[in-house]
């Protein structure tokens, strides 16, 4: 996608995909590597892990030391797409795994992002990478078409693990059209 279509979606809708963002070889790397770093992590940081009823890993937290997050935030095609949609070089601020494995993986609450962040001038922008295919009948990420143009919504505690807070009065966003992105891994 060109960047300025890129840009132009972004404004109106909320949100991007971009395809093929990371080649297959890149994200076999990524996958071996995130293995051994959770291994890792999970004797480091036990509260920063959680766990499906059945001991698989659902999200990890706080993830500023995997080695292969840094080095991608550092490639300069993201780096490229990132300036066009925030319009400035952005400042990195965390890298959270959310992995939801097949039929025992815990639900995210609807949530804003920028509520969990507080960014004042609301120019925080989340990447998120399917490191699986993911859609709606796998319970894959979805979006609420423009909803970044109603504002920040109140929210409430979720209780839910690896995810505090959930929106309050869901009113407002049953009005827009919720997107299911059909998305290949990388």
């Amino acid at each position: 996608m060109k960047l300025l279509n890129l840009k132009r979606n972004y404004k109106k809708n909320g949100f991007v995909v971009v395809k093929q963002l990371i080649s297959k070889e890149t994200l076999l790397e990524a996958k071996e590597n995130l293995k051994d770093f959770s291994q890792r992590y999970k004797t480091k940081s036990k509260r920063k892990i959680n766990y499906t009823k059945d001991s698989k890993i659902n999200s990890i937290h706080d993830m500023e030391r995997w080695i292969w997050i840094k080095k991608f935030r550092q490639s300069s095609e993201l780096k490229k797409i990132v300036r066009v949609l925030v319009g400035k070089k952005a400042k990195n601020f965390g890298s959270e795994f959310f992995g939801k494995p097949a039929r025992v993986g815990l639900k995210s609450p609807i949530h804003q992002d920028n509520y969990y962040w507080c960014v004042n001038n609301n120019k925080g922008i989340t990447v998120w990478i399917a490191f699986n295919r993911a859609e709606k009948k796998n319970g894959g990420i979805f979006y609420y078409k423009g909803s970044h143009k109603i504002g920040l919504l109140d929210h409430k505690p979720s209780y839910a693990p690896g995810s505090s807070q959930t929106v309050s009065n869901l009113n407002k966003l049953k009005r827009l059209k919720k997107i299911y992105p059909k998305l290949n891994s990388g």
